[in-house]
């Protein structure tokens, strides 16, 4: 019986994982359309873009400072 549960649970885990996988390479093909990029281009302002969203968390991240 426990197998079985374990099983379920892990096709389950399995669909999701599915889902998620083409969410995001839609919103990638979605992004793409968008700025008319190639996928050589996508491929190539990944990392750029990446970066881009660490400093922005980093900045957000960062305590506000009040000038008085």
């Amino acid at each position: 019986m426990l197998e079985l549960l374990l099983l379920l649970l892990l096709l389950l885990l399995l669909m999701l994982l599915r889902l998620l996988r083409s969410f995001l390479l839609l919103k990638l093909v979605m992004v793409q359309r968008l700025f008319q990029l190639s996928l050589l281009q996508m491929l190539l302002l990944r990392p750029w873009l990446l970066m881009l969203k660490k400093k922005l968390k980093m900045h957000l991240d960062a305590p506000m400072l009040l000038s008085d």
